[in-house]
């Protein structure tokens, strides 16, 4: 499970559907080809926090 957070002034969610914030389509776009699940918390005001797991093979890599 990788964690990435911020402190800063955190996003309206219903942004993200509406075309903006590409760059978190992408990254969700990629963790979940890889078989991976990525969600994110964030509220106005409140931060964000990006949580990515993405499931590893027999040998210890993804």
């Amino acid at each position: 499970l990788e964690i990435i957070e911020d402190d800063g002034r955190g996003f309206d969610r219903s942004g993200v559907h509406q075309g903006k914030h590409l760059g978190l389509l992408g990254m969700r776009e990629r963790v979940e080809l890889v078989g991976g699940q990525f969600s994110v918390e964030t509220a106005p005001g409140e931060g964000t926090s990006i949580f990515i797991r993405i499931p590893l093979s027999g040998n210890g890599t993804p």
